[in-house]
């Protein structure tokens, strides 16, 4: 027959016939068991009994010989306020710290030299005031095709022009219609051989015939021009 583990209960087969006694036994050692936890028990609440709480508290007037400072006379603090010795500076220990009245090499601007530099500059913040880049002007300005047609055809401001000097001259090669005799056919000559010709009703003009004899004092009155033609 098979028996428990522990109290070792016994346990029949499905082929076992009952037996008041088998279950009996069992009863016993149950009850046995029951009384042994019992006693156990109440042993150990009356070790427990006016004992504190894992969790109590004390106040400082319920701590006998409570030191006056810490570390305390004869003891070593571990820590204070939470904080490692290795966290707090010697006592006699120094800085360096400069001087308050030091000054900065070239690396640095002075307040003076940082307002200069600051001053008529706009605000972070600052706004302008701008035209849309899509707006269009009145009939006081003109349109880029407008300016395009009026600079049309206009010289550049560094032109030049190949201009004769005032006082120039010119070869008779150079002249157009230039007569080949003068005076001209159609034309009237101011002078002859540099000499004005003077027509008076005294003297009168007096123009010999092709062909005659050359022009005398005796066929041409003194003070007339004469010549042939």
């Amino acid at each position: 027959m098979k028996e428990t583990n522990t109290l070792h209960l016994k346990k029949p087969d499905s082929t076992d016939f009952y037996n008041v006694e088998d279950f009996n036994f069992n009863a016993d050692a149950v009850d046995e068991a029951i009384r042994e936890l019992r006693e156990d028990g109440n042993a150990v609440n009356a070790a427990i009994a006016g004992k504190a709480d894992s969790g109590h508290g004390h106040s400082v007037s319920e701590i006998t010989d409570f030191p006056s400072a810490l570390p305390a006379s004869g003891g070593n603090a571990d820590t204070v306020d939470g904080k490692h010795a290795s966290f707090f500076a010697e006592a006699n220990h120094t800085h360096n710290y400069a001087a308050t009245g030091h000054t900065h090499d070239d690396r640095y601007y002075t307040e003076t030299e940082v307002n200069s530099l600051l001053a008529g500059k706009a605000a972070a913040n600052h706004s302008h005031s701008y035209a849309a880049s899509s707006h269009t002007h009145d009939d006081r300005y003109y349109t880029e095709s407008e300016v395009n047609n009026l600079l049309a055809g206009k010289a550049a401001s560094n032109h030049t022009h190949n201009y004769a000097a005032a006082s120039h001259t010119h070869t008779a090669s150079q002249v157009s219609g230039l007569p080949t005799k003068l005076p001209a056919n159609g034309g009237n000559a101011d002078t002859v051989d540099n000499v004005h010709v003077v027509t008076t009703a005294a003297l009168g003009l007096h123009r010999l015939a092709s062909g005659t004899a050359a022009p005398t004092t005796s066929n041409c009155p003194a003070g007339c021009w004469y010549g042939k033609h």
